[in-house]
């Protein structure tokens, strides 16, 4: 089992959001150079990175016979691993 990412499957050119069905066909549609072109958002990168670490994960699992189960959730709630303190400004913030 691994646990991927929304990201993994996310067209960020489409939106977050859209009214559509995922499945197992769907992928971020990045190449290395687009996610890491100049001005492109963060955000571009961390899906590219997610679709390529995930794609890595089945390759892997194909190639050794190994049986794989992914789950892309958009988002993860509950205690965070990391500490979190309180900001100055009174945020909290799980960098310190």
């Amino acid at each position: 089992m691994v646990t991927s990412s929304y990201a993994a499957v996310l067209d960020l050119d489409e939106g977050e959001f859209v009214d559509k069905t995922y499945t197992e066909k769907d992928w971020a549609p990045f190449t290395l150079e687009s996610a890491i072109a100049p001005g492109k958002m963060p955000g571009y990168v961390y899906s590219a990175s997610k679709a390529f670490a995930e794609k890595a994960a089945w390759d892997y699992a194909d190639k050794n016979g190994l049986l794989l189960s992914t789950l892309c959730p958009p988002m993860i709630y509950g205690a965070p691993l990391q500490p979190v303190s309180t900001s100055p400004s009174g945020t909290r913030s799980a960098i310190g």
